[in-house]
């Protein structure tokens, strides 16, 4: 199937407009490695076996990745946004290194190849716009990510977002903390009347996001990714050592 994927601010508007409607709305981002996993194959065609990582992690394969990866991918509801790695529209600033679209040829076939629908959200919308838009997010998260506010992730969500609860996770490879992390998840938004449900813990996200939409209780769910590793003076990702990321943290506090 042909994809397009849309651009940062069409990707904000549709993200807004939703949560203006609906009481329960998802916005969950899946990156290169993690069609990597859906599909079962690496970057370069090659089967995983599990033997070997991808990724900036060397994350390995799993048959219960892929499953819980692959059930959130395939949540179809008006209000379960994703946001799908591919060949997004350039924009002002992007470059080889700077949210650049270019991606292995292998990984553009698994996109079509799992794809269930024509038209993705941008992936990396949240982190465009903290880079050349900052004023456009710190104004979405106050509007948008207010209220009572649970953050799932290694980085201090209270730098970001002030007065939150919180669930940590290791930095790198969180998912194999997914049975403790998802019963503390699940313990206090059963005994919280959350608004927000803030994810910012990579793959362990996007495997657990199924279980959240499942959930009786109605909370929004936004899967942020690594914007918040610059509020914890951590340069993880080559736009953040590209760009002057950390001078707009002043926008937000």
């Amino acid at each position: 199937m042909s994809v397009n994927i849309l651009d940062t601010q069409s990707t904000l508007e549709k993200i807004k407009e939703r949560m203006n409607i609906s009481r329960k709305v998802f916005f969950i981002r899946f990156g290169d490695n993690d069609v990597c996993h859906i599909k079962g194959k690496d970057p370069y065609g090659r089967i995983m076996n599990g033997e070997e990582g991808i990724g900036r992690n060397r994350t390995k394969f799993s048959r219960q990745l892929q499953a819980d990866l692959s059930r959130s991918f395939n949540i179809y509801h008006r209000d379960c946004l994703i946001g799908l790695t591919g060949q997004w529209p350039k924009e002002k600033g992007m470059r080889p290194g700077v949210f650049g679209s270019k991606r292995y040829q292998a990984v553009l076939d698994y996109v079509s190849e799992i794809a269930n629908q024509q038209i993705y959200l941008n992936p990396i919308v949240f982190h465009y716009l903290f880079v050349f838009e900052p004023k456009i997010l710190k104004e979405f998260f106050d509007n948008y990510l207010t209220g009572k506010v649970l953050f799932v992730g290694s980085a201090d969500g209270s730098k970001l977002f002030g007065d939150v609860d919180q669930v940590e996770t290791q930095a790198k490879n969180a998912y194999e903390q997914k049975g403790k992390i998802w019963r503390e998840v699940k313990k206090k938004i059963q005994n919280n009347k959350y608004d927000v449900v803030i994810l910012a813990c990579g793959q362990l996200g996007r495997a657990m996001a199924h279980h959240l939409w499942e959930m009786v209780e109605s909370f929004h769910c936004i899967d942020i990714g690594s914007m918040v590793d610059v509020f914890d003076g951590k340069v993880t990702r080559r736009w953040i050592k590209k760009t002057n990321a950390h001078e707009n943290i002043k926008y937000f506090t």
